[in-house]
């Protein structure tokens, strides 16, 4: 390197050589996809996708109600129980209880396909609920899959289960009468 120049600070010499530089190619504008002429410019196209399909999920919980004041309530129940609708069944039944004042509570699930814990534990608090405990609770009609859920948790043994509607109000009597009528 040459010496430097105390005033200003800056090599003194023969200028660097610049380099050439490359050649720029010209821009190109990249082609515009069509859009309608409906279509807000500021919005980004999106390409058009099939409706989801969604699984259908078990339809909704219906419980048919049955009895006059001061006998057995009748709840047909019909759907899946599980923790989405388990605590609505249980507040709608101990309800329906309380307003028929009745004389114990019969719960045909023989149209039930699935019960869940929580269905279960749906029952128990039925069977301690005041209205239904002045007759009992009994389960009627109920299928392999929940007899089966009932016998790996114990309940079979704390709720009363009868095949048809007419054994269940035979058992009703028996243990509100606390003496067997057969």
């Amino acid at each position: 390197m040459g010496a430097v120049n105390e005033n200003l600070q800056r090599p003194v010499g023969p200028e660097p050589q610049s380099l050439p530089q490359p050649a720029r190619p010209e821009p190109q504008s990249l082609p515009q996809p069509a859009r309608p002429e409906s279509q807000n410019l500021l919005q980004p196209a999106r390409p058009e996708h099939p409706p989801v399909q969604r699984p259908v999920g078990p339809g909704p919980l219906r419980l048919l109600f049955e009895g006059t004041a001061g006998l057995p309530l009748l709840v047909i129940v019909d759907g899946e129980i599980d923790y989405a609708n388990a605590f609505s069944m249980q507040i709608r039944i101990a309800a329906a209880c309380r307003g028929q004042q009745a004389r114990g509570l019969i719960m045909d699930i023989s149209r039930v396909e699935f019960m869940a814990s929580c269905g279960l534990g749906a029952i128990l608090n039925l069977q301690r609920e005041y209205a239904c405990r002045r007759g009992g609770l009994v389960l009627c009609g109920a299928r392999a899959a929940v007899r089966r859920a009932l016998a790996l948790t114990g309940l079979d043994r704390r709720v009363v289960l009868a095949e048809t509607i007419a054994q269940a109000e035979r058992l009703l009597l028996f243990t509100a009468a606390g003496a067997d009528i057969s």
